[in-house]
């Protein structure tokens, strides 16, 4: 049976946000009240599969789109501390997308490598983005020379 572990990333740590409300903005006007709420890590849970896991991605990936686009606009107020918030709270969400990206794509060439176990000089990369397919490509080629295999037949 192919095991290959995770491709090596270096592990991140989700940034701690805090939130300070602010009473008024500059120049007088009231300023956009901030959630007090900090961008929880997200729980991962083990038997999860990889669709639900690619979904949380995409949701995490589109709340830190919208943060960093209102810490644009707040830039273009010149609202520094609001735009500060914004950029943390977009760190924070894209740690998360890259956490449950990482974790699909682990289930999804685990699944796929225990299918073709029988095949140790083949690798099966369906379902995996271009980044992680090429981690993973790696790691099995790495794996083929190591056996002393003279081919590794790759799936696309």
């Amino acid at each position: 049976m192919l095991r290959c572990p995770s491709p090596s990333v270096t592990p991140l740590r989700a940034p701690e946000v805090y939130v300070v409300p602010v009473a008024s903005g500059s120049h007088g006007r009231p300023a956009t009240r901030v959630l007090e709420v900090p961008v929880a890590r997200v729980v991962i849970d083990p038997h999860e599969d990889p669709k639900s896991l690619r979904l949380k991605a995409t949701q995490e990936g589109d709340r830190m789109g919208k943060c960093f686009k209102e810490r644009n606009e707040a830039k273009a107020r010149n609202e520094q501390q609001r735009a500060k918030e914004l950029t943390q709270r977009g760190e924070a969400h894209q740690v998360n997308m890259m956490l449950l990206n990482k974790e699909a794509s682990a289930k999804i060439f685990q699944a796929l490598s225990d299918l073709f176990q029988n095949r140790r000089n083949e690798v099966d990369l369906h379902g995996l983005y271009v980044s992680e397919a090429r981690s993973y490509f790696d790691i099995s080629v790495q794996g083929a020379r190591d056996r002393e295999e003279s081919s590794l037949r790759v799936i696309v």
